[in-house]
């Protein structure tokens, strides 16, 4: 990723959509927030063409790595039980047409389900780069604890979560609905493909039990994961064409 530094304000929010964690959801509250001093990288080029000056904001699917050369960036997520986010992005897969996808590893995804006539057992247990500790391995490596994020919210609380984080962000509190959900599952998952798949996804496992854990007792202690920000001024209300395209994505 090559971005001018005077392109970037003091404090910068990175914000890593993991798929199937209600990032797109998060992705309208940031634009809510920033205007098109938000930028949404997304494709398979991370080089940012032509943005805003000044970018407060960078919402993603590529892994933390490729924002290296960002100085102590305030790093946001939204965690989800990582079999349900697995099978979540199953069915996401299983019902787009497996053309060319823009997103980042877009490309691994199609050619499995090409190669393979995949059920959802296979899909969990395949063991391909990309389908294995996806949180702790790849998007978020190398951070792996509490302090390594600004904020981090979790899919099970995403009502809670979501108000906390407005208010860090100085907006108006409200409800959001969980955009681009996939279909339920069809099919119950037996108790040895659970745990050949918690063996596989030990370190997302921990991780996520960690990080959970620790939410829990922030909420109990401060009320938040956080209590401070450099975001709460006021919100930037022009949402341009470019913060607004859908190209097709997981979320």
């Amino acid at each position: 990723m090559s971005i001018d530094n005077q392109q970037l304000a003091s404090e910068v929010l990175l914000s890593i959509h993991v798929p199937k964690t209600g990032g797109t959801t998060l992705r309208e509250v940031l634009i809510e927030r920033f205007g098109k001093k938000l930028y949404l990288d997304y494709g398979y080029d991370t080089n940012i063409k032509n943005p805003s000056t000044d970018i407060q904001a960078i919402h993603t699917h590529n892994p933390f790595c490729v924002y290296d050369q960002l100085i102590n960036p305030y790093v946001l997520t939204i965690l989800r039980e990582p079999l349900e986010r697995a099978i979540s992005h199953y069915y996401y897969w299983k019902n787009i047409p497996l053309t060319d996808d823009p997103s980042p590893h877009g490309d691994i995804y199609i050619k499995h389900f090409r190669d393979n006539s995949s059920d959802l057992e296979t899909f969990l247990l395949s063991g391909e780069d990309w389908f294995v500790n996806i949180y702790t391995e790849h998007f978020l490596h190398p951070l792996k604890e509490p302090d390594d994020f600004w904020f981090v919210g979790f899919l099970d609380t995403f009502n809670e979560d979501i108000v906390d984080l407005q208010k860090l962000l100085g907006l108006k509190t409200k409800t959001m609905p969980i955009l681009n959900k996939s279909e339920k599952p069809q099919k119950i998952i037996s108790d040895k493909v659970k745990k050949e798949f918690y063996k596989l996804n030990q370190l997302d496992k921990d991780f996520y039990e960690m990080m959970l854990s620790e939410r829990n007792r922030r909420k109990q202690s401060i009320g938040a994961w956080t209590t401070k920000s450099p975001f709460q001024g006021s919100a930037n209300p022009l949402k341009t064409k470019l913060n607004r395209y859908i190209v097709k994505f997981f979320s």
